[in-house]
């Protein structure tokens, strides 16, 4: 399958686009999203016989890296659905800090687009 997306490469343009503060925030950022694709996968972003496939995989190697297992479409769904899991989030985020947050996502989906990921 095609990786998720390349997290290194993005991470690697934005630290010769931004300031150091702005590099940590959106490192942050990179990992919650990681972590909130895999918590998301199992639970809303596959299908019931993708859940089998994933059960199967994880017996097998249960310390593979699923954003690099699973493809765009995942990605897809994910971001699609991320609209839910950021409302839970706002309400036990900081204004500003979930702000820039909001803004970092934009800035992600252009980059996406852009680069037709």
């Amino acid at each position: 399958m095609l990786p998720c997306f390349n997290f290194p490469k993005y991470l690697e343009q934005q630290i010769n686009e931004c300031s150091l503060a702005e590099v940590l925030v959106i490192r942050e950022l990179t990992t919650s999203l990681i972590d909130m694709f895999n918590i998301a996968l199992g639970k809303c972003l596959l299908y019931r016989f993708e859940r089998l496939q994933l059960r199967n995989l994880l017996e097998k190697d249960s310390s593979i890296s699923l954003c690099d297992y699973y493809g765009s479409i995942h990605l897809l769904r994910f971001l699609w659905r991320i609209k839910d899991l950021l409302r839970d989030m706002s309400a036990n985020t900081d204004r500003d800090e979930f702000g820039l947050f909001l803004g970092r996502i934009q800035y992600f989906l252009n980059y996406l687009y852009e680069n037709r990921i």
